[in-house]
């Protein structure tokens, strides 16, 4: 599930410049219309590139569940909303790959 942050923000202190400065130039790709937020359609690009490949209808739901469940405005994610769930999934990733 996209959508599930798995062991809550990772410690600051633990977050590279260099991978803050990845996420930042991703989200950035992402905020066509450098609103400084994300919504529905920009996040549907992320979910394709994750492997998202459902309806618009699916992704619709899925965007609802994702935004309820980490309590984000639906009209307006945040860099930081989108740095926590990009590092949280890719720490996921690393761990999984170490297992």
């Amino acid at each position: 599930d996209i959508g599930k942050l798995q062991g809550g923000a990772p410690d600051d202190r633990k977050v590279s410049k260099e991978m803050r400065n990845f996420v930042s130039q991703v989200f950035n790709k992402l905020d066509v219309k450098n609103k400084g937020y994300l919504g529905e359609r920009e996040l549907l690009r992320y979910a394709a590139c994750r492997g998202f490949a459902g309806s618009d209808a699916e992704w619709a739901s899925e965007y609802g569940t994702i935004c309820t469940m980490n309590e984000w405005d639906p009209e307006r994610v945040s860099f930081f909303s989108f740095l926590i769930e990009s590092l949280g999934l890719l720490l996921d990733s690393i761990e999984s790959l170490t297992l």
